[in-house]
Parts: structure tokens; sequence; C-alpha cells
């Protein structure tokens, strides 16, 4: 079995029609394009390279910045999905950079928030390491081993300053627990990393909060600092996991139109492919390539058809000089595709060459039966297979 055969095609179209022409050539698809000043050194200088109508650049940074949110909702867009090029118009830019805006100022939004939320759980995980060295407070913390990474602090603090006190030290690994509430002062229990003792001092005297020390009777709360940490951490994570299903809510209340854009988007790119293989002269479009040969009256009549007979086609037969160039096109069935794709990992065989993969796949099963060619091995493994299942 040998590779597709394959034919040339140059063509050259009415200006006018190269647009039409180019929706009919994404339809089939069955073009290779090739640049025609390769094909046809003769041309050089004579024509000029088009210049596509649409910008390949910036339609594939807006697609994989669709791509970005549609991964958040778990939907993969394949490449050619649903591309109707008989419905494709370009994309208002405008109203797709606003889309896009309006949605990523929404998501990055949430996302800092989430940021932010992550610092906190640090900071507390910081903490939550360093109480593990210590076994009770007794009018402190007593270290374990000789730990010095925590400052313990009891105190009071006017209940009209609670609030106030605990915003100013969100910026901070801190963990303070109410110990006693009174009707106009609370006694809190405050835990802070020693490093940031003078920013606690500063918020401390902002806030009126007097250093005492603990009653006997609140000596033992180790337990409570501990829960108070973990209370807060699963607390902060909920809020993370919160952040998260708005993000995706938001992102699926425009899946629909985000699809509707990649899907013009990739049109587009497409469309600007095709037309940077065009070259052109004053009034007419010219393009060649390889196509196999089984498909070329109907690329041939789809042209003529589009092109209104507006047009010059000329079709070649592959040259033997040119053999290293041209696009080499498989015609295996679905079961050797496995490995077809062995065989292009390690070379593509040169046009007009044998196909290697009929042969590559009974040689590959023999190989591998070779190797596990004991009948009691298998017989081994059947009844694991036979048990599992």
């Amino acid at each position: 079995m040998s590779t597709v055969r394959m034919k040339q095609i140059t063509a050259i179209v009415n200006s006018q029609d190269a647009d039409q022409v180019t929706r009919e050539l994404l339809r089939q698809s069955v073009l290779h394009f090739v640049k025609v000043k390769e094909l046809h050194h003769n041309l050089s200088g004579k024509v000029e390279n088009v210049v596509p109508g649409v910008s390949m650049e910036q339609a594939e940074d807006v697609r994989r910045r669709i791509e970005t949110f549609l991964l958040m909702i778990g939907y993969v867009p394949g490449f050619n999905e649903d591309l109707d090029i008989g419905t494709y118009a370009p994309a208002e830019s405008r109203e797709s950079s606003k889309i896009l805006y309006e949605l990523g100022e929404a998501v990055n939004g949430l996302r800092d928030k989430q940021k932010s939320l992550e610092q906190e759980i640090l900071k507390l995980e910081d903490i939550d390491r360093q109480v593990k060295n210590f076994e009770s407070i007794k009018g402190g913390f007593s270290p374990n081993h000789g730990s010095t990474f925590l400052s313990i602090k009891t105190g009071t603090l006017p209940n009209a300053q609670i609030e106030h006190f605990s915003g100013l030290l969100k910026s901070l690994p801190s963990v303070h627990l109410i110990l006693k509430a009174d009707a106009a002062v609370s006694t809190l229990l405050l835990v802070t990393m020693k490093r940031d003792q003078e920013r606690v001092a500063a918020i401390s005297e902002q806030c009126g909060f007097s250093e005492i020390t603990l009653p006997v009777e609140m000596s033992e709360v180790r337990d409570d600092v501990k829960s108070g940490v973990i209370d807060k951490i699963a607390g902060l994570k909920s809020e993370q996991e919160e952040l998260t299903v708005q993000s995706r809510r938001i992102v699926e209340e425009k899946k629909e139109k985000l699809v509707e854009l990649w899907r013009s988007m990739r049109m587009q790119e497409l469309y600007g492919k095709v037309q940077s293989f065009y070259s052109k002269t004053s009034h007419t479009t010219l393009f060649s390539g390889w196509v196999p040969s089984r498909l070329q009256n109907s690329l041939d009549s789809g042209i003529r058809k589009t092109a209104e007979g507006r047009c010059y086609i000329e079709w070649a037969d592959p040259r033997e000089e040119d053999r290293g160039k041209i696009p080499v096109k498989f015609s295996n069935p679905k079961i050797l595709m496995p490995f077809q794709k062995l065989v292009v990992n390690y070379a593509v065989p040169e046009y007009g060459t044998v196909d290697p993969t009929p042969i590559v796949a009974v040689a590959y099963l023999v190989m591998f039966g070779l190797m596990f060619g004991d009948v009691g091995q298998g017989f081994v493994i059947f009844l694991i297979g036979l048990i599992g299942s």
C-alpha cells in the first residue's frame, strides 16, 4: 500500500471573487496550500503576496482568551467543532473586546479575593505550626522545644473596638479569642508572630488593648487556640470555594456567547491563514497547492461554480524531482490509526513510496505476542482479568 496519489492545482480567480473562493476552499478543506512563487519560480517579481483581510494574530489571541474562560467550566471546544463557513461573518472587534473585558474584570476581581484569602490561610497555617510546639498556657505559652516564634498575650479591649481591632489584624498572621466578655470590655487571648511585634504593638495602642496576666482558671486554652485557628482556616477555604463557584457561574451565563465568539475567531484564523498563501496581480488572485487526486473533480467544480466561471485552473501531476516537497497523506482504516501515529513519530515516508503502517501493525503485534507468549503467564493474566471484572 502506497501513500495517497496527489495532484497539483494552480488557480487564478478574479479578485472580486477571492473571498467567496476562500469560503469554498475552507468548506471543502482538502487543499494543502503552497506559495505560488515556490511552485512557479518564473512568477517571482510578477505577483505580490496578498495581505489577509483579517488579523490572524488578533483572532488567535482572542480565541485563546475565550478558551481560558471556557476551561473554567470544563468546556473544551474542538478545532473543527460546528464550524459553518456558510454562516461565518467576522466578529465585531469592539463588541468582542467589550464582552471579554467585562468578563475578565468580574472573574479577576473574584480571583484577587481568592488570592487574598490564600494569603490569610498561609498566615494562619504558619501560626498553627507554631502552636503545636507548645504544651499549655500558664500565664502565657510555655514552649515545648524552646521555640520563640510566637507572641502570646492576654489583655482587655473595649467592646466597641473589637471589630476595628480584628480588621487591623487581618493583614497579619494572628488569632484572637474572647476569653471573657463583660458589659464594657472583653478579655482577649492574642496570638501573633514575634516578627510582627512592632506592628501589633501599634495596633494594640491604637485600639486600647491593655495587656494583663492570664488568670489561672483560664490557663488551659491551648485546644481553644488550635480550634480557633482550624475554624478560621476552614472558613476561609469555604469562602474560596464559594468564589470559585461564583466565577464559574459568571462564565456559564456567558457560555453561549463565548462559544459563538470562539467559532467566529477560529474561522477568522483559518480564513486569514488561507489568504496568506494567496498572491495577486492588479485584477486577479492566484493560489496553488496539493490535493488528493480522488478529490480533484469536486474541488475543481466547487471553485468554478463559486467564481461563476471567472477563473483559470491548471492541474499537474507530481514531478519526480519534486517528490521530497509533496505532502504525504495516508489512507489507512481507523483500526490502523494507532500504528500510523507510531510510524509518523519516527518519520513520514516520502511521497509515492510504500506506506509501512500495515507492516508495522503486524510486526508490532507479533513482537508483542512473542514477548508475552508464555501460555502459563497468559493464563494467570486471564484469571486476574476475570476476577477483576
